[in-house]
């Protein structure tokens, strides 16, 4: 928590809290002993060592009020924050196995490729029943099951950007590659429109580039994983 209190601290801020006090205190040991060269000097230097001043008292209740209640906050929203990111890798990682598991092609997050996904896609009947149920014996088809996946998925991701001010812009940039992604444009339209399709290789790209999203999201919370 020290570490990242220190480190959150805007770089300007503290860029000029330091000249401040540099300033601050070359005036007070160095030119308030020097006579003054013009009249009038030194009641420019009155008002100036009161605006260095107030710039570094600014800093210190800035530090104290404002960034020691926003590093509080972060601390304890964050540990949710990396839930819900996790959830939304592991959206991604159910429907892999669920893809492996139906077509007979090994599919894992941290080494699939582009070919693997269309090897698997290609074997499975879009209009076929997927391992999702709806109601008794009312099983979703594989479109339908991708758009459960959207679904949640986005809400995860929504649930994430409501606390936009504690999230650092890697995260951000992360999961706005996923919400904004192909893949969940094309399931949106193609779950609820009639598709004439006998497999799904047609959404290999967009599907592989989904996962690929993911995959970096995850390397990212295990990097900065506490």
């Amino acid at each position: 928590m020290i570490k990242h209190f220190f480190r959150t601290i805007p770089k300007t801020l503290n860029w000029l809290a330091l000249v401040s006090l540099v300033l601050l205190l070359t005036k007070v040991f160095y030119f308030n002993q020097v006579p003054q060269p013009f009249r009038g000097c030194y009641e420019l230097g009155v008002v100036f060592e009161g605006l260095l001043a107030s710039i570094f008292a600014s800093y210190e209740f800035y530090l104290i009020v404002v960034h020691t209640k926003e590093t509080r906050d972060r601390t304890v929203i964050y540990p949710h924050i990396t839930k819900w990111a996790r959830f939304v890798v592991g959206d991604c990682m159910a429907q892999l196995t669920e893809f492996g598991t139906a077509s007979g092609v090994a599919l894992d997050i941290a080494t699939v490729t582009e070919d693997a996904v269309r090897d698997a896609l290609t074997r499975i009947d879009p209009h076929s029943n997927a391992p999702l149920l709806f109601a008794l014996n009312n099983y979703a088809n594989w479109l339908q099951y991708w758009d459960h996946y959207r679904t949640r998925s986005k809400a995860y991701i929504g649930k994430i950007m409501a606390q936009l001010i504690y999230l650092d812009a890697r995260l951000v940039s992360f999961l706005t590659a996923i919400d904004d992604c192909t893949h969940f444009s094309v399931v949106e339209y193609v779950s609820r429109a009639p598709i004439r399709n006998s497999d799904m290789g047609a959404f290999a790209k967009s599907f592989y580039d989904y996962c690929l999203a993911c995959r970096r999201l995850e390397q990212h919370l295990n990097a900065t994983r506490a």
